[in-house]
């Protein structure tokens, strides 16, 4: 019999998304008068001393849970001995026990814990098997369950630890959130074990997930590190917040380095490696409806940054540095997350964007009733959510009105000034898309998957998701039946269906060439752009462009793009456009400065190599908005707003699409006059622009002036 190995995930979950407070104590907090907790193990009995003969029977009379939490790891019953012991940083235990307990019928402990005790992560409760079969949980708090994560993430932790010091100083509130890393971790990887595996095999199973994934790998050595950033969360009125998240993340690409949460005090502390830029956000699930932020100087008085793109570079250099929060009042979303009407999902993503720009804002997971909970600042929000899990039978979705929707662009807007807005999400039927990036030998790490519609219907060529390969290249997404295009490092997977069952295998092996380039404005980085590869073929006497992938450019204006030079052919070429879609006043820009795609410069990809462009300068733009509705005065979504330098030809510029609302953004240089169209989804391979069927109309805008430009359309 097999069974999924998702042990304590419960608690942990929970306190990520639902807490009101910390569920742990600090290593200098006072000595708790006891710790209680559970015990559980494959098979509820593997290499354990529980009840045999009568006393099981009793056991099992009495009501002895069958699967710890429904989650695939049992209870072991009545009398195994818990121990609570200190210690080193080999793991081995220092000294005698300190205090010790036995299980009762459903495996639940109480240990009396000495008065001269300082509870802190170098205390195990220990769990002792029969022969040398140990399974430890660091102490973190009074409430303490063990089983094989717990064991895994204290071998996790160790494997970094070097030195007594470094274990004193860990915090409970670190290990706290490794731990609900890790418990995500077995949900996504869907670790499964037998009821005979031995609890070592498990705990194997468990670390190899955790070391492949690139979350839990830097949690886990950045909790040594010699870099330390530490701060106090509150509310504005200066009331601590206990239970918020707070994370750092590399200041150039949004890589998560360290993460802990608040403790009763609303204190934190961070590990980070030294002398390197961050950016530090406080992500509050919690009771308080404080909105959750980056921080930035405003947070002195009232914290404004809503997205990353908005936070402020925190230097670490080699002494402490102090960053504190004063959370404003906030708005809050809750909800569920189910699948086919009933199934409560446990483990999958909720993501909020900021509808107007589709800048990242925050994301929490579900519990395992399938709730979630988060507080951020009023606004207008696109929810979707991911579901990344290997067993997972439901494809994510983005929140609307009328149920859930594959694409961001068929997405409502949630419009929230004020208190409490639920908004649950019932996800369709789906299968696995998964697979590995590699650059035809090595894994290649962080790279953005991205996931198309390929629909023949009006989502066709719609953005649907995008999630990053973890330590060993792989990816895996659950999608809704469908047909996709699948997108990563400068190749496609074309027409992929998964509507017959999972598509495993789906790698990008290619050893493509890659361009480099580092944006700015004139004097300082452009962040958000979107760095289009588009091929263009003169073959037919008029251009025709085709999309190779894109990625954005970092906070810090670098960007690698992605194309492969044994993919031309004839008369094609590779040009590079940097697209500006989220309201800023910076113009999307051609490569070299040209007016449109068929001037661009061409751009060389060489597989193998990379071809760096140096800095790039992007103009001063305008913004362009409107909507586009159809004959009745509806909003009409998803709809292609192509913008060109002049009606036909080969003039084109840049597609946008617009969202549910019927609204597109774009930027332009200052100055230009454009010829711009919307055309139906079907029709957005016209390469003229030209009025016709499709085609809601061609409008000549007047010369785009700094600010705001509005043009609006209707079909």
């Amino acid at each position: 019999m097999q069974m999924r190995l998702q042990s304590a995930l419960t608690a942990a979950l929970v306190a990520a998304a639902l807490s009101g407070c910390s569920s742990s104590s600090s290593s200098s907090s006072p000595a708790a008068t006891s710790i209680s907790g559970t015990v559980s193990a494959p098979g509820g009995a593997i290499a354990f001393n529980a009840p045999t003969g009568i006393k099981r029977f009793f056991a099992e009379i009495l009501g002895r849970p069958a699967y710890a939490d429904g989650l695939g790891v049992t209870s072991v019953g009545g009398g195994v001995t818990v121990n609570l012991i200190e210690i080193d940083e080999t793991g081995a235990q220092v000294g005698s026990v300190l205090a010790t307990a036995t299980t009762d019928t459903n495996g639940a402990f109480s240990i009396t814990v000495p008065d001269n005790i300082t509870l802190g992560p170098q205390y195990v409760i220990r769990a002792e098997g029969s022969g040398s079969s140990t399974m430890d949980a660091m102490v973190t708090g009074t409430t303490v369950d063990v089983d094989p994560s717990t064991e895994a993430t204290k071998t996790l932790i160790l494997g970094s630890v070097t030195t007594a010091d470094q274990l004193a100083a860990l915090t409970a509130e670190s290990v706290d959130t490794l731990q609900s890393e890790v418990n995500q971790v077995i949900l996504d990887s869907g670790v499964t074990v037998s009821a005979s595996d031995p609890v070592s095999t498990v705990v194997s199973s468990i670390t190899s997930v955790g070391d492949s994934d690139e979350t839990v790998t830097n949690l886990t050595t950045s909790l040594v590190e010699a870099g330390v950033i530490t701060g106090t969360v509150t509310d504005t009125s200066g009331t601590p917040i206990a239970g918020v998240k707070v994370v750092a993340r590399d200041y150039g690409n949004w890589v998560t380095r360290a993460a802990t949460k608040t403790d009763a005090d609303g204190n934190y502390t961070l590990h980070v490696p030294d002398n390197m830029p961050y950016i530090v956000g406080a992500i509050n699930p919690t009771t308080n409806t404080a909105a959750s932020a980056w921080w930035s100087s405003a947070c002195d008085t009232s914290c404004s940054a809503a997205n990353q793109f908005s936070a402020a570079k925190v230097d670490v250099a080699g002494s402490t540095v102090t960053r504190n929060f004063k959370l404003p009042a906030g708005v809050r979303i809750v909800g569920t997350v189910t699948g086919g009407g009933s199934a409560l999902l446990q483990g999958v993503k909720v993501m909020l964007r900021d509808y107007t720009n589709d800048q990242p804002v925050t994301g929490v997971y579900t519990n395992s009733s399938g709730n979630y909970r988060i507080n951020l600042m009023p606004g207008t929000y696109t929810l979707a959510a991911v579901n990344q899990k290997s067993l997972g039978s439901y494809g994510g979705g983005y929140y609307s009105d009328s149920g859930v929707v594959s694409t961001n662009s068929q997405s409502t807007p949630i419009v929230i000034a004020s208190g409490t807005q639920t908004k649950n999400m019932d996800l369709p039927a789906g299968h696995i898309v998964a697979g590995q990036v590699t650059d035809s030998v090595n894994p290649v790490t962080g790279m953005s998957v991205r996931i198309y519609s390929a629909a023949v219907d009006a989502t066709k060529g719609a953005f649907v998701q995008a999630i990053r390969t973890n330590l060993t290249g792989h990816y895996r997404i659950v999608l809704p039946y469908s047909t996709y295009d699948v997108k990563a490092r400068g190749q496609i997977i074309a027409a992929l269906d998964n509507t017959a069952g999972n598509q495993t295998g789906q790698d990008f092996t290619a050893n493509v060439g890659t361009v480099t380039a580092t944006l700015d404005d004139g004097t300082d980085p452009v962040g958000q752009a979107k760095v289009f590869v588009w091929k263009v073929d003169t073959s037919a006497g008029t251009y025709t462009f085709s999309n190779t992938g894109f990625e954005i450019s970092n906070s810090d204006g670098t960007v690698s793009v992605f194309a492969d030079s044994t993919g031309l052919s004839g008369a094609e070429h590779y040009v590079v456009e940097a697209v500006m879609d989220g309201g800023q006043a910076i113009a999307t820009s051609v490569y070299n400065g040209a007016v449109n795609l068929a001037a661009g410069t061409t751009v060389t990809f060489t597989n193998g190599s990379t071809n760096d462009l140096g800095a790039v300068s992007m103009d001063p733009g305008g913004v362009l908005t409107g909507t586009v509705k159809d004959g009745s005065d509806v909003p009409y979504a998803n709809a292609v707003v192509q913008v060109r330098s002049a009606a036909g030809g080969n003039n084109r510029i840049v597609n946008t699409r617009t969202s549910s609302d019927g609204s597109y953004t774009i930027s332009l240089p200052i100055g230009s006059s454009y010829s711009v169209c919307a055309m139906a989804t079907s029709s957005s391979g016209v390469v003229t622009c030209a009025a016709g069927p499709g085609v809601a109309q061609v409008k000549t805008s007047p010369s785009i002036a700094a600010g705001s430009n509005t043009l609006d359309f209707q079909f």
